[in-house]
């Protein structure tokens, strides 16, 4: 079975049990516009999808992974962890020529700074330039090779777009479905440039109404805030108990309660 290859915030492999199991039985054609480590889409293993993400970088990763998985890992593998090189790799978006770089070499980059950096919190500044800092982490593995070709194989039926979520609307249809994984209320979003505020979560909330409308079924992984309680009131809303992983110290990390919504 694939796994991530990546390490996000807010990644759903410990809550893969709770989402599974309300996952509907029959389904068209999957869709998952943040997909981010993308944990469900794994699990699932859907015939057809459609997967997206603002984060420009993380869909070349998959695109690349799609396309090139050995090349990717030989790029992977010519790479030396230590602080100097870490910060050598991430710095290479402030120049010029990283907006001509190959896709395998931003790709190889992407993951080599997601494997490497501080708790593995993927950050980025207003000119969407990654800002986190070295993790420090001893002997961190860069890539699994059996994953990644699992991977390779899982993308084969999937369409991968660099887009906002509310691209959703073009492509899902009647008897599709739908999972959504949004930058949570209240908590950290600064994996793209810009914030995921509450007009966001509004915005979500119309894309929502306007797929249950044409018979698309879709669920929503949030936070548990009266914010989000009260904006998808009128759908379905169960209470679940989600690890918390990106806190800087171990004690900090306690489980949190976040919500499941859906509207079926």
């Amino acid at each position: 079975m694939a796994e991530p290859v990546v390490r996000w915030v807010g990644g759903k492999g410990r809550l893969l049990t709770e989402l599974t199991s309300r996952v509907p039985e029959r389904f068209a054609v999957y869709h998952e516009p943040f997909i981010g480590g993308g944990a469900l889409f794994f699990a699932l293993r859907p015939r057809f999808a459609y997967l997206a993400d603002a984060n420009g970088e993380l869909v070349n990763l998959y695109w690349v992974i799609k396309r090139e998985p050995k090349r990717l890992m030989a790029a992977m593998a010519a790479m030396k962890v230590s602080e100097a090189e870490y910060y050598r790799i991430r710095d290479q978006d402030r120049s010029e020529a990283f907006q001509s770089a190959i896709d395998v070499d931003r790709a190889a980059r992407f993951t080599f700074i997601n494997k490497t950096c501080f708790n593995g919190l993927h950050r980025v500044n207003r000119q969407g330039q990654i800002n986190a800092a070295y993790g420090h982490r001893r002997n961190p593995t860069l890539f699994d090779a059996s994953n990644v070709m699992a991977v390779h194989r899982a993308l084969e039926g999937a369409r991968l777009a660099h887009a906002g979520f509310e691209d959703v609307l073009r492509l899902a249809g009647h008897g599709d479905f739908v999972y959504f994984d949004p930058p949570y209320d209240g908590t950290f979003t600064g994996y793209t440039r810009g914030e995921f505020g509450r007009d966001d979560q509004r915005r979500l909330w119309e894309v929502c109404v306007k797929l249950h409308r044409i018979g698309a079924r879709w669920m929503l992984s949030n936070s548990d805030t009266p914010f989000i309680r009260n904006l998808f009131r009128a759908f379905r809303i169960e209470t679940v108990q989600a690890p918390r992983m990106i806190a800087a110290k171990a004690a900090s990390r306690a489980p949190v309660t976040e919500v499941i919504v859906r509207n079926y």
